[in-house]
């Protein structure tokens, strides 16, 4: 099933390969993010692995634009 911000794409993308294969995905800003993973929060998920595809170059972005908005959402 896919949502507003889920994407397999990825996913298929990479059975074909010999590498790990990638899980669905959420795409969008950062706020589109936050607003999808809060809609998952509402119906009873309350734990997220997030990353992205660039594993370290990821990180200061998440921690910069997308942790104060899920802190928001917490509030």
């Amino acid at each position: 099933l896919l949502d507003k911000r889920l994407w397999t794409g990825a996913t298929k993308a990479t059975q074909t390969f010999s590498s790990p294969m990638i899980p669905p995905v959420l795409v969008g800003t950062p706020e589109q993010i936050a607003d999808a993973l809060g809609d998952y929060y509402d119906i009873g998920i309350s734990g997220f692995l997030l990353r992205g595809f660039d594993l370290l170059g990821d990180i200061p972005v998440m921690g910069r634009e997308l942790n104060p908005l899920l802190r928001k959402l917490g509030e």
